[in-house]
C-alpha cells in the first residue's frame, strides 16, 4: 500500500484538516485501468437513523450520512469513506460487480464460483453484459478484498467493488 496523495476537488480547507483527513490509498482493477480512492480518516459512514446532536453531517443518503468521525465511532456501527481522484466521497455498500468470459457457459461460470469459494446464493446475474453478476459481500473493506482476489484470475473481464459515491454540483 503506498501513501500517495490523491488530489481533491473544491476549496482548501486548511493544510492540518487535509493531512489529518489523508489515509491510505486503495487500488482496485476496472477492467484494464487500475482506478485509486484514498480512504479519509477523519469521516465515516453510518446509519442516519443514528445521526447525533452533535455529528457533523457532509453528505446524507436516505438510510445512510457521511458525518465527521469523532470519539464514539467506532469500526462495529461505521463503516470507511474514501475520495475518488476527481474529489467525490465514495463509500463501500457491499458487493463486487464482475463480468467473467461471455463465452463461459453455466457449467464453467459455476465451476469458478466453487473454485474461489463464492457460494451461489451469493451471486445473482446482472443484465448489463453477458456473463455479468453481483456477489453480495459485507459492506466496507471486503467488497474491495474480494475485489481484488478475483481480479486477473483466468475469464476475469472486470472485477470491481460495488462504489457508492455522492453527488457532486458542477
Amino acid at each position: 500500500m503506498t501513501r500517495e496523495s490523491i488530489p481533491t476537488a473544491g476549496p482548501n480547507t486548511g493544510a492540518k484538516q487535509a493531512q489529518e483527513a489523508e489515509g491510505p490509498v486503495y487500488a482496485w482493477q476496472d477492467g484494464d485501468r487500475t482506478q485509486r480512492v484514498q480512504l479519509v480518516n477523519n469521516l465515516v459512514l453510518q446509519p442516519s437513523a443514528a445521526n447525533a446532536a452533535d455529528d457533523v453531517v457532509v453528505s446524507q443518503w436516505v438510510a445512510n450520512s457521511i458525518v465527521e468521525r469523532r470519539e464514539g465511532h467506532t469500526t462495529i456501527n461505521t463503516q470507511p469513506v474514501f475520495r475518488s481522484q476527481s474529489g467525490s466521497l465514495m463509500t463501500l455498500p457491499g458487493g463486487v460487480l464482475l463480468r467473467l468470459d461471455p463465452d463461459w457457459d453455466a457449467a464453467r461460470v459455476a465451476k469458478f464460483f466453487a473454485e474461489h469459494g463464492i457460494a451461489r446464493s451469493n451471486v445473482t446475474e446482472a443484465s448489463w453484459s453477458p456473463n455479468a453478476y453481483v456477489i453480495a459481500t459485507d459492506p466496507g473493506f471486503p467488497s474491495l478484498e474480494l475485489a481484488n482476489e478475483l481480479a486477473g484470475k483466468e475469464g476475469v473481464l472486470s472485477s470491481s467493488p460495488n462504489w457508492q459515491r455522492t453527488a457532486t454540483t458542477r
